[in-house]
């Protein structure tokens, strides 16, 4: 090996390896004298790099282009790319600047450089420097970058595929490309493979259901109703109690008084939803307002039993009672359409302390379970030990399940420890359930507010789109800006998209084009493709 050019590629790697060193001044000019007395081809391209990004000197983008064109000139292909690429994002506007961009793009992509090919099909798609777009050039290019993995070029072909630009119209393939984009992560063709799922799911349903759907999104009350019971029951589609819920609490809200008592009953029977009298109690009242003979007459009968309930504890609270009296009360307490927890929860404390085994069971799964008691893992584990080592076999089971679950990621996540916290919040959204949903924000909010940065992102991306909980772009806005702050990449991305599109904010393309920018300095292909498919990003 030459010893100028070893010597070159020590001082490259010393750079890297020591950026901030003292003495970094002298490297960079070593590099200068191998690039412009020896005209190394190499060290051309890295000097165009350096200020390119501003690694070790100023940024200057003339001086770029400057060094670029010089490596490029000698047909330094990575050189070739990067010109072209910076040609277009410095003089965008002028026909000559695209030419002189598609002159050295054109020498590179020849070579095979998957990014230069990607660079043409946007040339082409866009019709930069041309009179008019050229979508079949384009998708000519983006096919050739596309085989070669180039991510960026696997979406645009798909989209091209889709829209049928440059080619026939054809989903199967538009697809095929949106697969191979999606595996490499590329969240929005996973999106757009989501949105051709449910647009195929849908296709599949019964005509009756399919039309109710969409009666009931543009706000049909009745239709609302008819698909929450359909859902329900089973008829003519799969049940889906999730699905079910809200088309019945959308319905419910419009006054409909059948679907006030559906929504009763979940909150009794505890189906998807925590058991919760009150909120029970609060739709039959409603539905029996509204003429529901059904609810009606519960009321009536919960009334009778709440008469009941508190004559026998008021005798309870005036006489001395057993263990045995004490865990019966709260059984009672616990049972019927009028269940009342926090009562349950006094008599079952006071049995589980007299050493009473059920009772510690009950009330363990009452500390876990969060009724009629803040949820706390550690107190429930500790009644299931109690219970256990009293030879209560449910207990014992309960105690390996959590062990499984890691129920010592609670405990943590109860004492304040964000990594924990968010873990939880994983755990309780892969259930899908709208209580276990709720609990899962809880968490997921108490660890973003220690910044732990995947929290804010979770929150983020939920308020975004989800599939229980309605979307809350206000809230979404503010989780990516906490991230994006932080320079998390995928976060500023995000939030030029939202400036860009308006959503939970107004319009606004300045700010737009901020955070692309932030996000496009840290690689990220997404921002840069919104920026004019650049490579190098100021």
């Amino acid at each position: 090996m030459d010893g100028k050019l070893r010597l070159f590629i020590v001082l490259c790697l010393w750079l890297i390896v020591n950026p901030l060193h003292a003495a970094q001044h002298d490297a960079i000019k070593s590099i200068q004298r191998v690039a412009e007395e020896l005209g190394d081809a190499s060290a051309q391209y890295v000097l165009g790099n350096m200020y390119a990004h501003g690694q070790s000197v100023k940024k200057d983008l003339q001086q770029a282009a400057f060094w670029y064109e010089k490596a490029a000139l000698q047909n330094h292909i990575g050189a070739q790319t990067k010109l072209g690429i910076l040609l277009l994002q410095r003089d965008g506007d002028k026909p000559s600047v695209y030419h002189q961009a598609f002159r050295w793009l054109s020498k590179a992509a020849a070579k095979q450089q998957d990014e230069a090919q990607y660079g043409l099909g946007e040339i082409y798609r866009r019709g930069l420097g041309l009179k008019n777009p050229k979508p079949s050039l384009a998708r000519r290019w983006y096919h050739k970058a596309a085989h070669q993995g180039n991510v960026l070029a696997q979406f645009q072909l798909a989209g091209l595929f889709e829209r049928g630009e440059g080619a026939v119209k054809n989903i199967k393939k538009a697809k095929h490309w949106y697969d191979k984009a999606a595996a490499q992560g590329h969240q929005s063709s996973l999106r757009w493979l989501e949105h051709y799922a449910e647009q195929s799911k849908q296709a599949s349903l019964h005509p009756h259901i399919r039309q109710n759907l969409e009666w009931a999104r543009q706000g049909d009350s009745l239709a609302q109703l008819r698909l929450g019971l359909a859902y329900r029951q089973g008829k003519q589609v799969d049940v889906d109690l999730q699905k079910a819920l809200y088309w019945l609490k959308r319905a419910a809200n419009k006054g409909h008084a059948e679907a006030q008592f559906q929504i009763a009953q979940f909150y009794l029977n505890g189906e998807v939803v925590r058991a919760d009298n009150e909120e029970a109690l609060r739709w039959l009242s409603l539905a029996a307002a509204g003429g529901h003979d059904q609810a009606q007459q519960l009321l009536r009968e919960s009334q009778a039993q709440d008469v009941l309930l508190v004559d026998e504890q008021k005798r309870a609270n005036e006489e001395p009672q057993t263990p045995d009296q004490q865990y019966r009360l709260a059984m009672r307490s616990m049972s019927g359409a009028n269940k009342n927890f926090v009562t349950a929860v006094h008599w079952l404390r006071q049995a589980a302390n007299a050493g009473h085994a059920p009772a510690q069971y009950q009330l363990a799964n009452r500390y876990l379970s969060a009724e009629g008691v803040e949820k706390s893992v550690k107190r429930g584990v500790y009644w299931l030990q109690q219970a256990a080592t009293q030879g209560v076999a449910a207990a014992k089971t309960a105690l390996t399940q959590l062990e499984q679950a890691g129920y010592e990621d609670w405990i943590k996540a109860e004492e304040g420890d964000a990594q924990a916290q968010y873990r939880i919040a994983q755990i309780l959204f892969s259930h899908k359930q709208n209580d276990a949903y709720s609990q899962a924000l809880l968490w997921m909010e108490r660890s973003a507010r220690q910044a732990f940065l995947p929290a804010m992102l979770g929150l983020a991306e939920i308020y975004q789109h989800n599939e229980i909980l309605p979307a809350d772009p206000e809230k979404s806005l503010y989780w990516y800006e906490q991230a994006a702050q932080r320079g998390v990449a995928d976060a500023q991305f995000q939030l030029g998209e939202m400036y860009s599109r308006g959503i939970g904010t107004r319009r606004d393309s300045a700010l737009a084009a901020r955070w692309y920018r932030q996000a496009a300095k840290q690689n990220h292909d997404l921002a840069r493709m919104r920026l004019g498919g650049c490579l190098i990003c100021e």
